[in-house]
């Protein structure tokens, strides 16, 4: 073996340590000191570090297994219980930092591929260092931590489609529907068929494994399984790490998944910290100067989406003030996509060098803030308070205590009544709003238009009749001295408010700055204006105040 490969590999591993010790004793997250050190050890400034290839391959290894192991803590079970709170957030957060990233590709005169580009780079949290913090932070058992990885699956399936389109936009020139269309039947295929196969199976195999005396050959075997599912999900162009999480999920047995820990956690702990490591020596310092204005603008936007509109998503979804900005703020952080989409831009020849080294700046610096503010989210959750005007505040925490018992449904017959259908429903809206974005013909505008138009007013039928089944309840919590049927069309007409802006955003952004800055302004004037009245409804009828 190549000694310099053993000096790099003890030099990062040395380093990583008097770096975690430092910024551990100053209050900080580990992964900040982590990716520091890799940044100052790496080609780009000290170049101590000589072969960084080698050690990025290794340390995939980390995210691979770090996976696996939020895989068995986050049990499809509880998936199914967190579902409501994922697909909701899951998507608001997507639409809208998709929409930044496009936007400002927009302002800087970018051409239509390369905006895509730039908006997936900047649309993606990082599952890896989400999963690292709640680890961390110990609240990986928590229903806040159940919500974030749901969030993390569902934004790996669309990074996974999304990926998909930028395939076809390098091919074609443009982005058409055929390749959104082919990416998200391979998706679901993959997904829909490791789950099935993973419960019926994993059933006879955990038995066989648990019978094995030897923890050599079970080290072994259970090693190797993880990176075989990992490989599977790669060899059909998903995320390796997607494959890991999956065979988690699907392990069922506690004797099984007790063991797995004690024998897999060493080879988790030592990649995943060559994987920030290695992650920080993509950092190139000389770059900076001349893309800082770009990074500025993109870390200040990507920070007002997801503090603020991610934040504000978990909390009209029923959580606390503090335990949403703490999830808005988990879901600053950036990663292994945004440097997917980047590579295989420059590989085109789709996209600049520049923007290729703003993402590895980008990415850097919102992975670096992510521990910082999860650790400070109370004192962020404090400021915002002192920022929003109390009419806001009170809306939505009006629309808090009304989504709760939807979000958190507990599973009973008549919350769960044709769920099946309001999936179909949302999934029906999504696919249309995706398809209008990418769509110019002016017949395909209209009608696609209209039928985003139907599928909102269907989904707003469908609160409708689910508030309804929750009325008990509301007519028992504090409403503010409201009556639930103000509340309800208060919430159910906020929500067709944003569905319908989205439909008119993915459908008419191409007819020019006018309407794509007046959709946004007529939505903010109307949500602003709602929130007043309900709020002065509120103050006539002396109401108690709502918890913040």
């Amino acid at each position: 073996m190549d000694p310099r490969f053993l000096t790099d590999l003890g030099i990062v591993l040395t380093l990583g340590f008097f770096g975690a010790l430092l910024v551990r004793r100053l209050g900080q997250s580990v992964i900040t000191g982590y990716l520091l050190v890799g940044a100052i050890a790496g080609p780009h400034a000290l170049g101590l570090i000589g072969d960084t290839a080698l050690i990025s391959h290794l340390s995939e290894l980390g995210i691979i297994f770090l996976m696996f192991f939020l895989g068995l803590e986050f049990s499809v079970a509880r998936f199914r219980r967190a579902r409501n709170s994922v697909l909701f957030i899951g998507t608001g957060e997507l639409l809208m930092n998709l929409g930044a990233g496009f936007f400002l590709g927009w302002l800087l005169g970018l051409p239509a591929v390369e905006r895509m580009f730039l908006a997936g780079i900047m649309a993606m949290s990082s599952s890896g260092v989400v999963a690292k913090l709640l680890v961390e932070l110990r609240r990986t058992a928590t229903r806040d931590a159940e919500v974030l990885m749901g969030i993390m699956v569902f934004e790996d399936f669309v990074a996974v489609l999304y990926l998909g389109v930028l395939a076809g936009a390098v091919a074609l020139g443009t982005v058409a529907p055929g390749p959104l269309a082919e990416a998200i039947l391979r998706a679901v295929a993959f997904y829909g068929l490791f789950l099935w196969a993973g419960q019926h199976v994993m059933g006879w195999l955990a038995g066989r494994l648990v019978a094995l005396e030897s923890e050599e050959l079970f080290t072994v075997v259970a090693a190797g399984g993880v990176l075989l599912a990992a490989a599977a999900a790669a060899w059909l162009g998903f995320a390796a790490a997607a494959g890991a999480f999956l065979l988690g999920m699907v392990v069922a047995d506690a004797d099984l998944e007790s063991r797995l820990r004690s024998r897999l956690v060493p080879f988790r702990d030592v990649f995943l910290v060559l994987f920030f490591l290695a992650f920080g020596t993509l950092a190139d310092y000389t770059q900076f100067v001349g893309l800082a204005p770009l990074v500025l603008l993109a870390v200040l936007l990507s920070l007002v989406t997801e503090v603020g509109w991610t934040s504000f998503l978990a909390l009209v979804s029923g959580f606390g003030g503090p335990t949403a900005v703490r999830i808005g703020s988990a879901m600053v952080a950036r990663g292994e996509y945004a440097l997917i989409y980047a590579a295989v831009g420059l590989a085109a020849g789709v996209i600049s060098n520049d923007l290729y080294q703003f993402t590895a700046t980008y990415v850097f610096i919102m992975t670096v803030l992510a521990p910082v503010l999860m650790t400070r989210s109370r004192a962020l959750h404090a400021g915002l308070r002192r920022v929003v005007p109390p009419f806001v505040r009170f809306a939505a925490g009006l629309v808090s205590v009304v989504m709760r018992p939807i979000m958190f449904a507990d599973g009973t017959q008549a919350e769960t009544a044709g769920r099946w259908r309001a999936l179909l429903v949302v999934a029906g809206y999504a696919t249309v709003v995706a398809v209008a974005f990418i769509s110019v013909e002016p017949w395909q505008v209209v009608t696609l238009t209209a039928v985003g138009a139907g599928f909102s007013l269907w989904l707003r039928k469908l609160l409708f009749r689910l508030l309804h089944r929750v009325r008990p309840r509301l007519e028992e919590a504090a409403l503010g001295g409201l009556a639930a049927t103000q509340v309800t069309g208060f919430v159910a007409n906020t929500f067709s408010a944003v569905l319908l802006a989205a439909v008119a955003m993915a459908a008419f952004w191409h007819l020019g700055q006018a309407f794509t800055l007046g959709v946004p302004a007529l939505l903010a004037s109307y949500l602003l204006a709602a929130s007043w009245w309900v709020s002065r409804q509120a103050r006539l009828s002396r109401p108690t105040p709502l918890p913040s």
